[in-house]
């Protein structure tokens, strides 16, 4: 009877001294910013005035659909300038650029009636993602829309350069969203947890 509010009232929750056990393990591991002004140069000299203060290993912009570009233009010729600036910011401080980015409103691409995964030309000024990234990967849940709890993962390799050095362009369909730990799985197994990293204690 209690309908859609016993997941609430039954998911386990941490304790106190865990949750500020993990709070002070991200302080440690991560820097975590929320410029209040999105426009795109604003957000490259906060990143850039951050790591000479404090230095970091890599880059995350999510969503990229709240970052502010320039009025006027056209997408791509925006988007090719914004692309090779941050490169050269993770070029020039050897770091990684990750950017998260969702496909257009409405946009979906279907092959004899199954949905397909995202790709660049999918995203805003697709082509100039093509030409510019290095790396291009898609995350894709193929029965979510048919099985809301489905937690099967897939995951797609769209763009790969030297791959001689890195690694081969494919697809990896053997993973699940592990709801209690918050982790995927990849054929069963849990990578950082085989690595010592144990799951939270509730």
């Amino acid at each position: 009877f209690l309908g859609e509010r016993a997941y609430d009232l039954f998911t386990p929750r941490i304790t106190k001294e865990t949750y500020l056990y993990w709070v002070k393990w991200v302080k440690e591991h991560f820097i975590c910013l929320d410029p209040k002004n999105n426009h795109i140069d604003h957000i490259y000299d906060l990143l850039m005035n951050t790591y000479e203060k404090q230095g970091f290993d890599g880059m995350l912009i999510d969503p990229f659909k709240n970052v502010g570009l320039d009025e006027g233009g056209r997408d791509d010729q925006k988007l090719d300038k914004l692309f090779y600036k941050f490169k050269d910011l993770a070029i020039r401080t050897n770091t990684v650029m990750n950017w998260i980015a969702h496909p257009k409103a409405n946009v979906q691409r279907e092959v004899d009636g199954e949905k397909q995964p995202c790709d660049q030309y999918m995203l805003l000024g697709g082509a100039s993602w093509d030409n510019n990234m290095d790396g291009i990967y898609s995350v894709f849940r193929p029965n979510t829309i048919l099985e809301i709890k489905d937690t099967t993962v897939n995951f797609h390799n769209l763009k790969q350069r030297k791959q001689d050095l890195t690694t081969e362009r494919g697809s990896f369909n053997e993973i699940n969203f592990d709801v209690k730990t918050k982790r995927y799985t990849f054929e069963g197994l849990d990578i950082l947890q085989e690595k010592g990293f144990k799951p939270l204690p509730f």
